[in-house]
């Protein structure tokens, strides 16, 4: 269930504007059965400006070049929720990010990424995945 910008939802996507990047991780938003909130990131994936309600926020869910944006909205959160941090998935290969920043980290098939125990490699990408 998407809720709107000033609802507060435990999971936040961070829509980066591409369509196969999206249709990943709303799929796997969906497969959580949690509302969440769509954050449309800025240019060259920047913060947006304008951020929902932080109450409650447990998640966030990134894909490609969203993992900068990713970390700075969990420090975000850290900073005006006194030590509440959401947990960080990303989707794909994050560049130049420590495999340790990241709560889990989803590699699609395609992707040459290192074993850790927070690194899940997928058979198949999302993008075609039914919840069914």
């Amino acid at each position: 269930m998407v809720t709107d910008i000033n609802v507060a939802a435990p999971v936040w996507v961070l829509d980066t504007g591409r369509a196969g990047e999206m249709a990943q991780c709303l799929t796997l938003a969906q497969a959580l059965g949690l509302p969440y909130t769509l954050l449309r990131l800025g240019p060259e994936f920047s913060v947006p400006e304008v951020l929902p309600d932080i109450t409650g926020v447990r998640v966030i869910l990134s894909f490609g070049n969203a993992v900068q944006a990713a970390l700075a909205l969990r420090d975000y959160c850290t900073q005006q929720n006194a030590g509440c941090a959401p947990a960080i998935v990303h989707i794909g290969r994050p560049s130049h990010v420590p495999v340790r920043a990241l709560d889990l980290i989803i590699i699609l098939p395609q992707d040459d990424y290192p074993s850790a125990p927070n690194v899940l490699r997928l058979a198949f990408p999302l993008n075609a995945a039914s919840l069914a």
